[in-house]
């Protein structure tokens, strides 16, 4: 599909892919000899000498919050200025006495807001690069402000509003483990809405596999989901299918409307087999000439093998898909490339097809969980690779690379990231021992997945967003992201031209990264962003020119090998454990430990044990109950 789509989202000058700026600067600083410089250049070092000190100097800095200090990973800046605060005297732990409310701000607005951990992260900042990388170096400012304005508002204003209003219900009865009464905003986990379950007390967290007939597949055992139900879920969690929604139809929308005409001029030249004049003139693609074409014939070709593999595969592996599965998601791929291929060329930012997937076959196959969660990886997945291949085919036009040596570059490492990526997951699986059971370990991606599994798979998404669902009024999304667009279109159209009204981007608006992640990566990021493509580019355009894009590959490959490297030390047990204010003890706090009443670095106070039930701390500290008034 990508060698399909290349003459809409690989040769067109607009389709410029700011992803690959910062590989066409490492290539550069690698192979490029640089003789000598111009007289009056201000800056006399190499990139190659550049990268390798930048490379250098965020290897030895990472190893600060991925190992030594995690708590700069991500800091609850308000808790740490206004303190944790409480609405009454706490008791203390040794013998009764009280302590004084120090902040006069209530506990409830840290844990919704500003705990990055249980909360969402109001002015959260993050001190870690891996939490962001050079993206927001290497994309246009206007595409970072849309982004971060869309999740500001969403995040920071949105859900605590909903979790004020109690839209859903039960916010204040959702909690991670059902005991202590402090609200759970930002968890993609499952929660028990039934106030009579036999099993479950009310708005405690109940895993999908509690409701899986592991007898049948993992389809959905009907008795023990009534127990549970309805289930519940934050609703940061809710919000984060919402804006799902409203980006799919959006991105839709807003490529039609602002591409249209160039989409079809191409599909008139690409039927014609002539080539575009337009796009003739673009340097890249007449310097590309030298080259031999690879003609379509042989992308379907690739297409149609491995389709036939897919279909035995689904047929014939306990995935259990039905083999018209595999063409309708083809189907679905072929709708969604180009619009979601435009909007990432134009922007750096990317969209999934994760929640459609899901979503359309869970209509169609409901309760079986394998066969949709197997559906909507191999929908996503292949959406995704199509246009990291198109991404790269950009790159190999860029660097002048032969089509067909890309194309086989392309093949090879695909392969062989298959096999490494699938072998790397068992080992871990299998030999990390008790590391996936630390509650610190969060590995989000796989926990909204094994959600997904429940809601999308077991349980469908006719009984979970349908009409007279508790969330059915999520599915306005839909047409609201439609609409959407068409408002700066009419004002670039009808009020005043102006370059602007394209900025408003509201795909990217609506691209909320989701609950479950320290929610950290807004403050940051936004500067990181505006430094770089605002300040540099207008008052250093020569450093902005020559070492940007060196420096953010650097970095995230500095960063990079201190991450993989404390990884396989954690996973051998060969922890830092000098617990203090900056590396708290995880195994029993939270990383923003500061946000909890009476709380030290290695244990909570009384007051969250005592609420949960407990008169003895983890580390044997007695905690007693106030005295009460007559």
């Amino acid at each position: 599909m990508s060698g399909l789509t290349r003459r809409f989202l690989v040769k067109p000058t607009a389709m410029w892919w700011p992803g690959n700026m910062s590989t066409i600067a490492i290539m550069t600083s690698f192979h490029k000899v640089e003789t000598g410089e111009a007289v009056g250049t201000r800056y006399t070092w190499s990139r190659f000498k550049v990268f390798w000190i930048a490379f250098a100097a965020m290897f030895v800095y990472t190893w600060l919050p991925e190992y030594f200090w995690p708590v700069l990973q991500s800091v609850s800046i308000l808790c740490v200025f206004v303190g944790t605060g409480r609405v009454g005297p706490v008791i203390d732990g040794t013998g009764g006495g009280t302590k004084t409310n120090p902040a006069g701000i209530p506990t409830l607005f840290n844990y919704v807001a500003s705990s990055t951990t249980n909360g969402v992260g109001l002015f959260g900042l993050t001190f870690d690069w891996t939490y962001f990388g050079s993206s927001y170096v290497t994309s246009p400012f206007w595409a970072t402000a849309v982004f971060l304005a869309g999740s500001v508002f969403f995040q920071w204003i949105l859900v605590p509003i909903f979790f004020a209003l109690d839209v859903w219900g039960l916010n204040k009865l959702i909690t991670e483990d059902g005991t202590y009464g402090v609200p759970y905003l930002n968890s993609p986990h499952l929660f028990t809405g039934n106030p009579n379950s036999t099993t479950h007390s009310l708005g405690s967290r109940v895993k999908p596999s509690f409701f899986y007939d592991k007898t049948k597949n993992y389809d959905l055992n009907v008795t023990a989901y009534n127990d549970v139900a309805p289930v519940h879920i934050t609703g940061f969690f809710a919000l984060t299918y919402a804006t799902s929604f409203l980006s799919i139809t959006a991105s839709i929308s807003h490529v039609l409307i602002w591409y249209g005409k160039d989409i079809y001029r191409q599909a008139m030249n690409a039927f014609r087999q002539v080539r575009d004049e337009v796009d003739a003139l673009d340097k890249h693609v007449k310097m590309m000439e030298a080259y031999p074409e690879i003609p379509d014939w042989v992308y379907l070709a690739f297409l149609g093998v491995t389709t036939v593999a897919a279909v035995l595969v689904s047929l014939f592996t306990p995935f259990n898909m039905p083999w018209w599965a595999i063409f309708f998601n083809i189907f679905l791929c072929a709708i969604f490339i180009l619009p979601f291929g435009v909007i990432q060329a134009i922007s750096g930012f990317s969209l999934g097809l994760n929640v459609l997937t899901e979503f359309v076959i869970g209509l169609m196959i409901p309760g079986q969980t394998v066969a949709v969660m197997a559906f909507k990886s191999w929908g996503t997945n292949n959406l995704i690779q199509a246009l990291a291949l198109s991404q790269d085919l950009k790159l190999g036009q860029y660097l002048k690379i032969a089509p067909y040596a890309m194309v086989f570059a392309q093949f090879w490492g695909t392969l062989v990231n298959a096999i490494i990526s699938t072998a790397a997951c068992w080992y871990i699986i299998f030999n990390s021992g008790d590391l996936l059971k630390d509650p610190n370990w969060r590995y989000n991606s796989y926990q909204v997945f094994y959600s997904a599994g429940g809601i999308w798979g077991a349980i469908g998404p006719q009984r979970f967003f349908g009409i007279g669902s508790l969330y059915e009024g999520l599915l306005w999304g839909f047409l609201v992201g439609a609409i959407a667009p068409v408002l700066p279109w009419i004002g670039n159209k009808f009020i005043v031209k102006s370059k602007y009204w394209h900025y408003i981007n509201f795909p990217l608006f609506f691209s909320l990264a989701g609950a479950g992640y320290n929610q950290c990566t807004f403050v940051v990021p936004f500067i990181v962003s505006w430094y770089s493509q605002v300040y540099l580019f207008k008052n250093n355009r020569e450093f902005f020119q020559k070492y940007l894009y060196v420096i953010g590959a650097a970095f995230d490959g500095g960063s990079g090998l201190t991450s993989v490297i404390a990884s396989i030390l954690a996973v051998a047990g060969y922890n830092y454990t000098y617990w203090n204010i900056l590396n708290p003890n995880t195994n029993i706090v939270n990383s923003d430990y500061y946000c909890w009443p009476d709380s030290g670095y290695n244990d909570y106070g009384c007051e969250w044990y005592l609420n949960s039930g407990q008169n003895t701390t983890a580390l044997g500290v007695p905690c007693y109950a106030p005295p009460t008034s007559s």
